[in-house]
């Protein structure tokens, strides 16, 4: 049993030495180490690649081309949304630097501090999936005139 918990523990990348024998199988707590995010990518790009040779036959191969074609194409548009929302998260990232965001939005009652990248996961919130607290739009006016501007700019992109 402890050479399987000392195993499981190589494979998630996780220092044998942080854990007790009485957290073995709370795996909950543990992060997920490096092992495991590689073979979750792997796992993707072998589905990928199978989908790659899905080309040679009759029926998939037209779908395919036709997929990779739409995505080829695509990328323009996709670069010009990802500066958009880049721009946006680093606005919204230099108006809400010095404030007490985290206690606003509940996540923490203690100010988190505020980077680019809680900026970046903020923006994406508010603007693909309209998941945000609205004490952020009352606290600070700013930020519901940027989020209004940012919506309208990603509509018309």
């Amino acid at each position: 049993s402890t050479e399987v918990g000392g195993a499981a523990r190589r494979l998630k990348g996780v220092s044998t030495s942080t854990f007790d024998a009485a957290d073995e199988n709370d795996y909950d707590t543990e992060p997920i180490g490096f092992f495991i995010s590689l073979l979750a990518f792997v796992a993707l790009a072998l589905y990928l690649r199978m989908l790659i040779l899905f080309r040679g036959f009759l029926k998939f191969g037209a779908l395919i081309n036709m997929v990779i074609q739409i995505l080829i194409d695509m990328l323009p548009l996709g670069m010009l949304l990802l500066i958009v929302i880049v721009a946006f998260s680093f606005s919204l990232s230099v108006m809400l630097r010095h404030s007490a965001i985290g206690v606003i939005i509940g996540y923490s009652d203690q100010p988190v501090e505020w980077d680019f990248a809680y900026s970046l996961f903020f923006t994406m919130n508010m603007g693909l999936y309209a998941s945000f607290d609205p004490g952020v739009m009352d606290q600070y006016p700013q930020v519901n005139f940027l989020y209004q501007t940012f919506m309208v700019l990603t509509q018309i992109v």
